[in-house]
């Protein structure tokens, strides 16, 4: 009863009697009442039974079991004479019959009723040659032996590493080869003191789970707890007891022949149903992910499973598979190689199942599963904590004589042994034939999906940060066959998101080959954007450009292609094909723009006619986007190239009798003087502006507009003082002449309150500016020369002034705004000459003598208008002069 295995007579009448028809129990009581029988003497007898039954239960318990029919009495009393042995203390002694020796003085061999063998445990006790070796070499125990030589394949060299690496008590051992699921028949002997069993699993019998994220006792010498946790097999799963006998049995057997060789043909084309349910329990446990990691256990059958069913091209069509590799899989891995710290002792058991996933990746390249090369870019990221933390692990794998190496870790690597698990995976890789296998793929029917090939080149392309490929000459045929696939492509079908994964896949392939080899993928990547500029699509065109675009910019790096590159691009015109065309699509200019600033240092000078052509006689909108592409430009480009832009701008304002033309021109002229950060052509700019303004036949919006964005220049948070200074003083000097009085005067204040970067340099600077203006070239004295000549009603401007533009009043406030700015930042003492000078101008007369004379007190107050006559009567008589 509690080995779980025999079962008594008595419980079988129960069991048998529980599951009966009350209609059945009812007439099995009749006919036991019909033998004569009275209600309590049954019940008595019920009773009696049930204490006969306990007692010999608990008689079995102490002796180890229940007996069988054909034991008879007498070695039923032998054995009730025999000590209870616990099997923590005597279960390594199970390998052969000469350990079961009875403790009893004076009993031979006879008469301890010891059993015959049967031919499986012959088989078992039977030391082979390599076991026997590895046991003096090591020292280790037969059991843990048999054990490493399973685990390592056989290998002796490898054995011996791992009894070393992995020392024995360590690690659970798998004591001979399991059932995948425990059947009642072959329990399993009892364990104690078990830290990863609960209690119904030790009332139960089953053995210890060990699985990822509970680690076994690590001790060195074998001790009673490690040899009762050394007992492993996987705990049973709650949907296999839905099962038949049958088809467990059946199951079974088909899982022993894969774990025995998985690349047998009598292995079946799916996934196991049980196994693949145990580990979707475990993976996707609310309580806690765990994944088991053993050879025998559920997560290494389906890998070995899906291996097989990969290689008889079936991953697209079984169901099973599909499921595993779409979700299980990707959840283990990111868990096993992110999301948990690999222990030593584990390393070699994640690593062999790594392997498998590149066996199966090879298998699947024929048949364009996305799942499967989705598990191959994660079982290959560089950045897993797994690769990461055992970057420095030797490589363990050894190739057979005569076969030679694909993978070494990079000549610049500081350890040149690091990276040893990446290297054993891409050798894995490469020895079972994954670019043999691409290059038939590529070379045969279907046609190519990029986004799957990118799947596969990305994490190799990745990789070649730490190690190198030794197989150059099969890449190299990869990448002449994709060439003439490629040529072979209709231009139309390079479109949208192909394209753009053709593009990385070129870009990753160079990143394979060695260097001498990469500058051929640049010129073919070339020719194919020149060969997608000759047609007319919108989305042909702009991937075109946008692939031009990623060819200049990777191009620095490189000096020599980077000439290569410049003459490619002057001989092909590319910058003139470029811009026909969809030159209205913003998405398409920004893609242009991209290209065209990206070799805005190489641009020429027939460039930039072709830029400015390809907008005359356009639509606005062509217009625009042209002018704006020029102006994103222009701080890049070269100064005598910026000064034939100019050129062109230059032309077309003195050809431009449209207003709303002449304004556009004027906000474009702006735009490119303020981008020219390093003033090459700024004073250009400023000096056909001023020119502009002093055309007689300039209108005064026309002058308005060019003086305010001469001032917007001159704003410029770069824009040196010394510019301001010098045009301020061209301003002077024209209002000394009298031309453009009024709006000179305006912009001299405009000029002198441009913002800088702080409030207190600011004014600073325009306390400098005007103090500059006083002192040195008698501003003041300009000012009002200019103001008696506004006041002067009898005096009227010469033509060539266009005092008829402004009337009197405008005129006469521009000039009382200068001179006020004037006195209060040049910190300017009015004289009493100056003041009665403005009294003069302004009210038409001459100021009285006494109030030239006198001096103006605190409360002394002038009025610019004559006094009243009524006023003059009663204002009382005029101090004395002081």
């Amino acid at each position: 009863h509690f080995s779980g295995v025999h079962t008594t007579s008595a419980q079988h009448r129960h069991t048998t009697h529980a599951r009966m028809n009350p209609d059945d129990r009812d007439s099995e009581e009749g006919n036991s009442l019909s033998r004569g029988q009275s209600m309590e003497d049954v019940s008595s007898n019920d009773a009696q039974v049930d204490r006969d039954e306990s007692e010999e239960e608990f008689d079995n318990m102490k002796r180890g079991g229940p007996p069988s029919d054909d034991e008879d009495m007498d070695d039923r009393a032998r054995k009730m004479q025999q000590p209870h042995v616990d099997p923590k203390d005597d279960y390594r002694a199970s390998e052969g019959p000469e350990h079961h020796s009875s403790p009893v003085a004076g009993q031979d061999a006879s008469q301890q009723g010891q059993k015959q063998l049967d031919p499986i445990q012959e088989e078992e006790a039977k030391i082979s040659d390599s076991e026997q070796q590895l046991v003096d070499l090591t020292g280790c125990s037969v059991a843990y032996a048999r054990i490493a030589l399973k685990r390592n394949f056989d290998d002796l060299e490898r054995a011996i590493n791992y009894v070393f690496d992995t020392p024995e008590g360590s690690q659970p051992m798998v004591v001979d080869k399991p059932p995948l699921v425990p059947t009642r028949a072959a329990p399993p002997p009892p364990t104690k003191n078990t830290s990863t069993q609960s209690q119904e699993q030790r009332d139960a019998g089953d053995p210890p789970e060990i699985i990822v994220g509970t680690y076994p006792p690590r001790s060195g010498t074998h001790s009673e707890a490690s040899t009762a946790d050394s007992v492993h097999a996987p705990a049973k799963s709650p949907r296999r007891a839905n099962l038949d006998e049958e088809d467990i049995e059946a199951e079974n057997a088909q899982l022993a022949v894969m774990l025995a060789d998985p690349e047998d043909p009598a292995v079946p084309f799916t996934i196991p149903y049980a196994p693949l349910l145990r580990l979707e329990e475990l993976v996707f446990n609310p309580e806690g992910w765990k994944v088991p990691l053993e050879k025998t256990e559920e997560f290494n059958v389906c890998i070995c499973a899906a291996l097989k069913v990969a290689r008889n091209g079936r991953v697209n069509e079984d169901e099973s598979t599909r499921r595993f590799l779409a979700t299980i899989l990707p959840t283990a891995l990111n868990y096993i190689l992110n999301e948990w710290t690999c222990k030593k002792h584990y390393y070699y058991q994640v690593l062999d199942s790594l392997r498998n996933i590149m066996k199966m990746t090879v298998a699947g390249l024929s048949q364009d599963n996305r799942f499967v090369l989705e598990v191959f870019g994660k079982a290959l990221d560089t950045t897993s904590n797994f690769l990461r933390d055992h970057k420095y692990e030797h490589r363990i794998f050894v190739l057979p004589e005569g076969v030679a190496m694909q993978v070494r870790p990079c000549v610049n690597t500081v350890y040149s042994l690091a990276y040893g698990a990446l290297c054993d995976l891409l050798e894995a890789f490469c020895q079972e034939g994954g670019f043999v296998q691409l290059l038939k793929r590529i070379e045969s029917p279907p046609k190519l999906n990029f986004s799957l090939l990118l799947m596969l080149f990305k994490p190799l392309g990745a990789a070649t940060y730490h190690i190198d490929f030794l197989c150059t000459d099969v890449i190299i045929a990869i990448r002449d066959a994709l060439f003439r696939y490629i040529d072979a492509l209709p231009i139309l079908e390079l479109n949208g998101k192909d394209f753009e994964a053709l593009s990385e896949v070129l870009t990753e392939l160079a990143r394979l080959l060695p260097a001498p080899e990469r500058p051929a993928i640049e010129k073919f990547r070339l020719a194919l954007a020149s060969r997608l500029l000759e047609c007319d699509t919108f989305n042909t065109r702009s991937n075109a450009i946008k692939e031009l675009a990623r060819i200049v910019q990777n191009s620095y790096r490189d000096l020599e292609f980077r000439a290569t590159l410049r003459e490619w691009l002057k001989t092909n015109n590319i910058v003139a094909r470029a811009l026909r065309g969809y030159m209205h699509q913003p998405q398409y200019v920004a893609k242009v723009q991209e290209l065209i600033y990206a070799i805005a240092e190489d641009l020429t000078v027939t460039d930039i006619d072709a830029l400015w052509d390809s907008q005359i006689g356009q639509h606005s909108a062509v217009v625009k986007n042209v002018r704006s592409l020029l102006i994103y430009i222009a701080l890049s480009l070269q100064e005598p190239v910026m000064r034939h832009l100019l050129a062109h701008v230059t032309a077309a304002i003195k050809a431009t009798t449209n207003a709303q033309d002449m304004e556009a021109l004027l906000q474009f002229i702006r735009q490119l003087a303020k981008e020219d950060r390093q003033y090459k052509v700024a004073p250009e700019v400023l000096a056909l502006l001023w020119d502009l303004a002093m055309q007689p036949a300039s209108d005064v919006s026309l002058v308005r507009q060019v003086l305010d964005e001469q001032k917007q220049i001159l704003d410029s948070y770069y824009c040196p003082e010394e510019l301001c200074q010098s045009w301020m003083l061209k301003c002077l000097e024209a209002i000394r002449a009298g031309v453009l009085v009024v709006p000179l005067l305006g912009h001299l204040v405009a000029i002198s309150s441009r913002s800088g970067n702080f409030a207190a340099q600011s004014r600073r600077e325009r306390e400098r500016l005007w103090s500059f203006l006083h002192q040195s070239h008698g501003a003041m004295e300009v000012i009002m020369a200019s103001l008696e000549h506004a006041c002067d009603a009898q005096h009227k401007w010469a033509p060539e002034a266009r005092a008829d533009l402004y009337d009197q009043v405008f005129t006469i406030k521009t000039h009382l705004t200068t001179l006020r700015t004037l006195l209060s930042e040049a910190r300017v003492d009015v004289s009493v000459a100056m003041v009665s000078r403005l009294w003069s101008c302004l009210a038409g007369y001459d100021a009285p003598p006494s109030i030239v004379s006198a001096a103006p007190g605190p409360a002394t107050t002038f009025s610019f208008l004559p006094p009243s006559p009524a006023a003059a009567a009663s204002a009382p008589p005029a101090p004395a002069p002081a």
